[in-house]
């Protein structure tokens, strides 16, 4: 019961500080006062290029402005050439600047502003915007500080951290920037995670712990999402030498770029978690000179938001310690006849194979959940409205496995010799893990020493089997089940339960690691404890299928999408969907058609699901010739796109037989690696004059090219009445979304 009331002691305080009230003092934070911005900023989606867009860029103006703040829009063109298609796009940066007193480097909140097609964004990211709005009140009514306070609503971020590349190529040089700190979401909810820092971290990390009133954050988190392919603003900020840390919320995964992404769905404590640290981080560092110190640190929570940290070069001398402590326990054992060679080797088998057996019942169970719900609770981003129901569900399945094993082996090896088995995994992890992932190597060192420690001062007192030992022991693996209940949380809040076989291999490992406190139920009770855990893994998941479905607040996604040929005037209907839904099936009658779209997206060999639809009475992209010349064997053709009917996104895709040796737009040089073979290229927040092309073919080709304007919305055709969407539906969020694609080809 012990173990039990801590596990969720842990968890339980894995929750964000509570929201403070308008009332509270002009001096702090309060998200009551943030959450007003949040309603202003998030009423409806405002993805670049949208007129929503414009109007909350406006507010933000405003409102620091009305603050002290020193206001301006850097207006450019920034490019990503890695994305396929290439994203361009004419981003328009908010910069807010609080001049300091002694005008040393500068102090940096980041976060964006612009937001997804699919919705409105309370969380990603109008609630980093809120929480600076609201910090820059409360800095306006404090002392002033040294150092100026930047604040940086970049533009364009949801289309490839674009507004952060303009930024650093053309603002970055002007600014002395001590640190930055960039505040995101992936969810609506949850603690605000520090989880990335820069590198060198020693001395951000020690000021993060002394400044943040609630700090969080595990460097292991920092060692796996640098190996990962994810990024944010701060990535790019960080590439160019900018120290800093990174913050963001991630609970309630539903909700993350849906139209569910509201101020009803955004939890006002973390909200008050983002800026009570944007606030005190700002205050804290306005005041420091910056330290250059070098080395990285090793941070975690070990209950809460208690935060302990220290320098990366204790890990070897306490992974040499917990090693030490290993050995004794082992020379104690076998000096007091407590391990046979036979027995440990047994025990040592137990957890890998305890943990195979455990990947492969989870893996059935998650297979039995998605079969049962056949698909249908699933949202697009692969975790159910419900998932805390299945995700107990494959816990207790993997404590039943586990279990069951660890009796089986009770006929080759005794208790303690399981468990001096299972401390051998965890030395090897925590040794492994201390050269090649060292920021995580808190994870395994410290639950090993106590551990060892625990088992040394049980085999003294009257044996490994009397209630004083199992005490002590069970007091020992307190500090492995207050590291890693809350990692194994967090995990299937970061991955979803669909990496449910993964994160429980972690579990397998707490287990061994609890073992001897646990053998007297496990020896009275035997096989009904596993037993009464998959009974109650069945009773849950039948629980979650009983409160599955979907309404109003936890809605279906699906999405179709308009497209007009002005070549042939032909209109379509498509979607990404397997099939029609109860809404959809208005587009698709007869069920539609599966193929490409060639004549919208050239560059995707996707079978959308289609059928015919209406010609709507919408003009086409224009693309006007301005120049032409010969240049260097080649032809150089200068070209003017723009939407006359005013459409925020516009696409272009050369013939896949052009030899285009050379792009640029609006004098951005396009890197030539990006244009090789077929390519296309996607403009972002299009002006109403357009944009410059610049294209160099070579001289005897003809060029031939495809122009595809985007709008957000389906269009209005006369003498067509769709059918509104239920209220438990919206528009998916990993699908083009609703939109209205006229496309036309042009050649030269």
């Amino acid at each position: 019961m012990v173990l039990i009331a801590i596990t969720a002691l842990s968890i339980y305080l894995m929750r964000p500080p509570d929201a403070v009230s308008s009332e509270s003092s002009p001096l702090v934070f309060s998200a009551e006062r943030a959450r007003k911005h949040v309603e202003a900023i998030a009423r409806n989606p405002r993805p670049i290029g949208s007129a929503e867009h414009d109007r909350v860029r406006d507010y933000i103006l405003a409102e620091l402005t009305a603050q002290g703040f020193e206001m301006s829009v850097s207006t450019s063109t920034a490019v990503a050439p890695t994305f396929k298609p290439i994203r361009v796009a004419t981003v328009q940066n908010i910069i807010g600047r609080h001049r300091g007193t002694a005008g040393g480097k500068a102090v940096m909140l980041v976060g964006h502003y612009d937001s997804v097609p699919t919705g409105p964004g309370a969380s990603d990211d109008g609630a980093a915007v809120a929480a600076f709005l609201e910090t820059a009140r409360a800095l306006n009514a404090g002392p002033a500080l040294k150092n100026d306070i930047i604040i940086l609503l970049t533009d364009g971020e949801e289309v490839g951290l674009l507004g952060a590349s303009a930024f650093v190529n053309e603002q970055r040089s002007a600014i002395d920037i001590g640190a930055a700190f960039n505040f995101e979401a992936r969810g609506s909810s949850g603690q605000s995670v520090m989880f990335e820092t820069s590198d060198q971290n020693g001395w951000l990390i020690s000021q993060f712990a002394e400044a943040s009133p609630a700090p969080v954050g595990n460097s292991l988190m920092f060692e796996i999402y640098k190996r990962l392919p994810n990024d944010t603003d701060f990535s790019t900020l960080k590439r160019s030498g900018v120290a800093g840390l990174n913050f963001a919320f991630i609970n309630e995964l539903p909700h993350y770029h849906a139209a569910t992404d509201n101020i009803k769905n955004l939890d006002a404590n973390s909200l008050q978690h983002h800026g009570a640290n944007a606030l005190a981080l700002a205050r804290h560092f306005g005041n420091l000179d910056f330290d250059q110190t070098k080395g990285n640190a090793v941070y975690f929570n070990p209950l809460g938001s208690i935060f302990l940290h220290y320098p990366g070069w204790l890990i070897i001398p306490l992974t040499l310690f917990a090693l030490l402590a290993f050995a004794s326990v082992v020379v104690v054992a076998f000096k007091k006849r407590f391990l046979t060679w036979r027995g440990t080797a047994f025990g040592f088998l137990m957890l890998p194979l305890a943990g195979v057996a455990s990947y492969l019942a989870v893996m059935v169970a998650l297979w039995l959940v998605k079969a049962l719900n056949r698909g249908e609770e699933l949202v697009p981003w692969g975790e159910p409205y419900n998932s805390s129901y299945y995700v107990l569900s494959l816990v207790s399945v993997s404590c039943a496995v586990v279990l069951a094993v660890y009796i089986l082996f009770h006929k080759w090896a005794r208790a303690h010799e399981i468990a001096i088995g299972a401390l051998l995994w965890w030395l090897i992890l925590a040794l492994v893990t201390s050269v090649s992932l060292p920021g995580g190597s808190y994870l395994f060192v410290w639950p090993l020493l106590f551990a060892s420690i625990g088992l040394s001062i049980s085999f003294f007192i009257d044996g490994q089997h009397s209630s004083r030992g199992i005490i002590v022991h069970t007091l020992c693996v307190i500090p492995g089940l207050l590291l890693l209940v809350p990692m194994i949380y967090t995990l299937f809040t970061s991955l979803t339960f669909n990496a449910a076989g993964m994160i429980l291999l972690l579990l397998v490992l707490l287990l061994g690691l609890l073992l001897p406190s646990l053998e007297p139920a496990v020896s009275w009770i035997k096989w009904r404890l596993p037993a009464v855990a998959l009974l109650f893994s069945v009773a849950l998941i039948i629980a979650g299928l009983l409160n599955s479905g979907f309404d109003a607040g936890h809605p279906k996604m699906s999405s179709v999408f308009y497209g007009l040929n002005t070549d042939n005037g032909h209109a379509l209907w498509a979607s990404v969907e397997a099939q029609p839904d109860e809404w959809t099936t208005q587009f698709f009658p007869d069920g539609g058609r599966r193929q490409p779209l060639p004549d919208f997206i050239p560059t995707s060999n996707f079978n959308y699901l289609q059928s015919d639809a209406p010609v709507a009475p919408l003009t086409a992209p224009e693309l006007a010739l301005l120049e032409e010349k010969t240049q260097d064997d080649s032809r150089l053709l200068r070209l003017r796109v723009t939407s006359p009917r005013g459409a925020g996104v516009v696409a272009l895709y050369p013939d896949a037989n052009a030899k285009v040796v050379g792009l640029s737009i609006n004098g951005r040089t396009i890197d030539p690696k990006a244009i090789q073979g077929q390519w296309g290229l996607q403009y972002y927040g299009l002006p109403q004059h357009g944009a410059e092309v610049v294209v160099q073919i070579k001289p005897s080709q003809p060029f031939r090219i495809r122009v595809t304007d985007r709008s957000y919305g389906l269009p209005q055709i006369p003498g067509v009445a769709l059918k509104p969407r239920p209220d438990y539906t919206v528009v998916s969020p990993t699908s083009p979304g609703e939109i209205t694609l006229v496309s036309k080809s042009f050649s030269f």
